[in-house]
């Protein structure tokens, strides 16, 4: 009898382990996916801008802001109350993170007149999928516009 209780118990641990790392593997895969994504949408929004207006963007601080000039108007690149990254086209508002996961850190900055730096990290969000694991990654960047 003693024998069963020890073998269940170790099933329990051993299982108790598999879902464990189970959400660490989908949290890490979050937000890497994410940010890959994230920086393949920013550089094709930022590459295909005519100009980068620098006086109504906000850098070198998190959060950031950088409003580009198009030949369809005006697109805003920044954070809303709930630490997503949205694009903002004259008006219309698209969110490019997922809701599992939160941008920490986005940090533009000007390196010359065409060219602008990116300093963005990306933290799961485990209350989106109620885990208590936390994982966090960040990248920098630069883009030039395309002329």
């Amino acid at each position: 009898m003693a024998l069963l209780i020890i073998l269940l118990l170790g099933l329990v641990y051993f299982l108790i382990a598999v879902t464990q790392s189970r959400a660490k593997a989908t949290a890490i895969g979050e937000v890497d996916d994410n940010g890959r994504q994230v920086l393949t949408t920013l550089s094709r929004i930022i590459t295909s801008a005519s100009q980068i207006n620098w006086l109504a963007s906000d850098l070198n601080n998190h959060p950031g802001r950088l409003t580009l000039i198009t030949s369809d108007g005006l697109v805003e690149l920044s954070l809303d109350n709930n630490d997503a990254l949205i694009v903002d086209r004259s008006g219309n508002r698209n969110t490019i993170t997922t809701n599992s996961v939160r941008v920490s850190n986005l940090v533009f900055k000007k390196y010359d007149d065409n060219t602008v730096g990116l300093d963005l990290a990306v933290r799961y969000w485990p209350q989106a999928n109620n885990t208590s694991f936390n994982y966090e990654s960040s990248w920098r960047s630069a883009f030039r516009l395309a002329f």
